[in-house]
């Protein structure tokens, strides 16, 4: 990421935004990195009505933890370069 000091670098809700406050720095959505619908419809396709954790948390667990590919709840995959695997693991 080339960022700066830690004292002096941006949080990552700067750049990536979070549910309620959009990115600052850059606009991911116009470089074509959105959801395939609301976060509201794509989560609960997977996870029912429960409530879900922070977004960080939750996408952590989702491609670090599970190697679940972004194309499952984005209009994008990294699959191949990350080695992320299309589908749901039960």
């Amino acid at each position: 990421h080339t960022v700066a000091p830690k004292a002096n670098a941006l949080q990552c809700a700067a750049c990536h935004g979070t549910t309620s406050v959009p990115a600052t720095q850059m606009n991911l959505k116009s470089m074509g990195y959105t959801m395939k619908a609301a976060q509201s419809v794509v989560c609960v396709q997977c996870h029912g009505n429960e409530s879900l954790p922070s977004f960080t948390s939750l996408h952590s667990k989702h491609v670090t933890s599970e190697k679940i590919d972004c194309s499952m709840c984005h209009t994008f995959s990294r699959a191949t370069e990350r080695g992320l695997t299309i589908g749901i693991k039960r």
